[in-house]
């Protein structure tokens, strides 16, 4: 769907047809710099009930997302130019069946869900209450910090079997996490908690240790990729070598020049061991 229409006429157009997928990226260009900047709320009474299940709005500059995308269970949200300054908490909470969530380069976000943006709390109500999450990507959005586990959280479910695992344990599903080109200058605790996690980029952040990844690591058993390259690390830890299934290594060259031996006997065994700047 394309051409003139606007949005809400493609929206009407897409649940009137019975389509899957509407795909309204990149409209915003220089003849029409204004073209999209509000997704309005009558956007989404026209896809309540409907078969659509994949949105794509990157490329428009959008600045505002109404409250519930209803039963989409694909948002595709990546443009360069997107105005959006705070995590559209509202907008994602009501998205249960979401398994794709590709949110980044907006550049003005400094914290995902935390504060000054958002409270505590908003954590445990929105981004990990994605629990069918199977890819997130967060890149390039200038984030300062990931939500830590609730200690007190994790403390009183000691009974469960989701003890000491807290908020990330509520994405049991999520196999790729990028969260490439920010600002983070450590990885939040709890992260090990994701036991169907394969793919992790954390490449060009401001990571100076690894210290969320030590002997926890190791429990991300499925774990085939970690790419930590363009970041300030000393060395890597130990129990990288724990994992079973670790396929691909991307490092920087600094960081490769003071690998322990051990680790390093660990990563040249690799089928694929990249070192940026060799």
């Amino acid at each position: 769907m394309g051409g003139g229409q606007s949005l809400l006429a493609a929206a009407a157009d897409a649940a009137k047809n019975n389509c899957v997928e509407l795909d309204w990226s990149n409209r915003r260009t220089d003849d029409n710099p204004k073209l999209v900047t509000i997704v309005p709320p009558s956007f989404v009474s026209h896809l309540l009930g409907s078969t659509l299940t994949d949105l794509r709005l990157s490329g428009n500059g959008i600045a505002q997302l109404p409250a519930s995308f209803g039963r989409l269970v694909a948002l595709e949200y990546d443009s360069i130019i997107n105005r959006i300054d705070t995590f559209p908490a509202a907008a994602l909470d009501g998205m249960r069946l979401l398994r794709v969530l590709t949110y980044t380069q907006n550049k003005y976000v400094v914290g995902i869900i935390i504060i000054p943006l958002l409270s505590l709390n908003a954590v445990d109500a929105t981004l990990f209450h994605l629990t069918k999450l199977v890819y997130l990507d967060l890149s390039e959005n200038g984030l300062v910090q990931l939500p830590d586990d609730d200690d007190s959280d994790s403390t009183a479910s000691s009974s469960t079997n989701d003890a000491n695992h807290g908020t990330w344990a509520c994405l049991a599903c999520l196999q790729e996490f990028h969260v490439s080109n920010n600002r983070l200058s450590r990885l939040p605790r709890g992260l090990e908690a994701l036991p169907a996690l394969h793919f992790l980029n954390v490449s060009n952040n401001a990571l100076v240790e690894l210290q969320v990844l030590p002997s926890e690591l190791s429990q991300c058993t499925q774990l085939t990729a970690l790419l930590v390259d363009r970041n300030d690390l000393q060395s890597l830890p130990r129990s990288i070598t724990a994992l079973p299934n670790l396929h691909t290594l991307s490092v920087d060259r600094k960081t490769f020049a003071l690998l322990d031996p051990a680790v390093l006997t660990f990563c040249t065994a690799l089928p694929t061991f990249d070192i940026l700047g060799l």
